[in-house]
């Protein structure tokens, strides 16, 4: 075994989610990781099977960019029961006032209402004329799994209140994925509320969690739809399950595994896919985020010959046809927001057996928690079931105590 220390970092104990030391090692071409909890022992897990790109990946500073985007749970009920659930617990909602108090007190420029399942909340449409009214300079973001968005006149409702973008979760265009993690078919409703959110004109992220062995290759498709209805979708975000909430023990996808499927669906090699994220990621540029802007990446490629302009362009109206493509020629001037753009983001969910904090911690989108603290993304995710793991304990040892207590 060829074994070599990289670093000290913080991590948690997979058992009891407390912080603890670890070190990272390159150990036979991978990445791995060993701690030691005082309570559990020592554990070691897999960061990535593939050395070489961790390493191109990981962050290379140790200072953390301002945070400009703050996810936001308005409500913890849900119209779902995924298997893969990352917030299970279901009686925790904000009131209004507490709601409005985390935005007027946050600095992020983009605010994502989420759940739970955020359109179960009433009063959505209000909190989002409220962020556009008072903080007109800030976006305004719905994070949803997109049944309600069925509705033509929910969406309109939205849109009036002055909703801006909405982060739609998509993991396929087949009924068996939808059934096999959402335990119900919902492509017609998924469809309903793309046809919706694309007469409202509202810009779209196709979100998709990928399930080892199920679903990586409707990638492909996804990617499709999105080069085809770039007049509204912006992003794809892909995601791995992760070891968080109702997690379901799977064979876990790394970011060099999601990385190698977007080059093979993209056409792009992997060194073009890395030179791009040193420049479209340069906010976060951290091992558990992925950016791959397609058409920047893609005039890189033609940079180099004297004849290259022409051939990007032909290439654009090869994809996304003459209309947008003349679109895009003449946008440089606007605003980034509102340019045509085709962004692949790849988050890669770290579970308790490897997570890296210190990494995760550099990550400059923010989570709210259950107890309504601001804290980096995965660290709140956690810090969440955490909470939860110790009330469940708690609730079971009374249990057991008043069973031994009823025995005599």
């Amino acid at each position: 075994m060829n074994r070599t220390f990289l670093k000290n970092i913080e991590s948690l104990c997979p058992l009891c989610l407390e912080e603890v030391k670890a070190q990272l090692f390159l150990e036979d071409g991978q990445i791995t990781i060993s701690k030691r909890c005082l309570e559990h022992g020592w554990f070691s897990d897999v960061v990535d099977p593939d050395a070489n790109l961790y390493l191109r990946t990981i962050s290379k500073r140790h200072k953390r960019h301002n945070p400009y985007g703050l996810v936001l749970p308005i409500t913890s009920r849900c119209n779902l029961k995924c298997n893969w659930c990352y917030l299970p617990d279901k009686n925790i909602e904000f009131d209004i006032e507490q709601i409005k108090s985390i935005i007027d007190n946050c600095y992020h420029r983009f605010i994502v209402f989420s759940g739970g399942e955020p359109t179960l909340r009433k009063e959505l449409p209000e909190l989002i004329s409220y962020s556009r009214e008072h903080y007109p300079h800030k976006f305004t973001v719905l994070l949803t799994n997109g049944l309600k968005l069925a509705e033509k006149s929910y969406v309109k409702e939205l849109k009036d209140a002055g909703l801006q973008y909405v982060i739609l979760s998509l993991n396929g265009f087949r009924q068996e994925t939808h059934q096999h993690i959402s335990n119900q078919d919902l492509i017609e409703l998924k469809k309903k509320a793309l046809k919706n959110l694309k007469k409202f004109k509202i810009w779209t992220i196709l979100s998709m969690t990928l399930v080892k062995g199920l679903n990586e290759e409707e990638f492909v498709k996804i990617y499709q739809y999105g080069l085809k209805n770039i007049k509204f979708i912006r992003q794809i975000r892909l995601r791995n399950t992760s070891e968080i909430g109702l997690y379901k023990k799977d064979d876990h996808i790394y970011l060099s595994d999601m990385l190698k499927l977007v080059s093979k669906a993209t056409g792009f090699s992997i060194d073009e896919m890395c030179h791009n994220n040193l420049v479209a990621n340069g906010l976060f540029n951290t091992g558990n985020y992925f950016v791959l802007d397609i058409f920047k990446a893609l005039k890189k490629r033609y940079v180099r010959s004297w004849w290259g302009s022409l051939k990007f362009w032909l290439n654009c109206v090869k994809i996304v046809g003459i209309f947008n493509t003349f679109r895009m020629f003449f946008e440089p001037s606007q605003p980034k927001e509102t340019r045509l753009m085709l962004r692949i983001e790849i988050f890669s969910w770290p579970t308790a057996s490897n997570i890296d904090l210190s990494e995760c911690r550099l990550f400059c989108i923010d989570h709210v928690t259950n107890e309504g603290k601001t804290l980096p993304f995965w660290e709140a995710l956690y810090k969440n079931d955490k909470l939860r793991l110790s009330e469940e304990r708690n609730s079971k040892y009374k249990i057991e105590t008043n069973q031994l207590v009823g025995s005599f």
